[in-house]
């Protein structure tokens, strides 16, 4: 396994190397979801690259295929866990379900 620092936690846990193998395999951003999505993530994400989702959600705009009303919120200064940022994700889920 792999150790690997889980939010929900606060810790470190072991994750089997296969998981990180078979993700790496696969090109899930290829497309973008079907049903609307909205993504809320903090610009200085720790865990995972904001550059690189951005990116991936501009591909998903440009294709054409990305669901009317889907949704990129940035979180100015927001971490992986964006707990200082409850209200605004509490905000969003509800603009989604309407």
């Amino acid at each position: 396994p792999v150790m690997f620092f889980h939010h929900a936690l606060g810790r470190e846990v072991p994750i089997h190397r296969a998981f990180f193998e078979d993700m790496a395999s696969r090109n899930l951003e290829a497309v973008p979801p079907a049903p609307v999505v909205t993504i809320v993530m903090g610009e200085k994400d720790e865990s995972v690259p904001f550059d690189g989702v951005q990116r991936v959600w501009e591909d998903w705009e440009g294709s054409g295929r990305l669901a009317t009303g889907s949704r990129f919120v940035a979180i100015p200064g927001g971490d992986h866990g964006l707990v200082d940022h409850v209200d605004r994700i509490a905000d969003e889920v509800v603009r989604m379900i309407g």
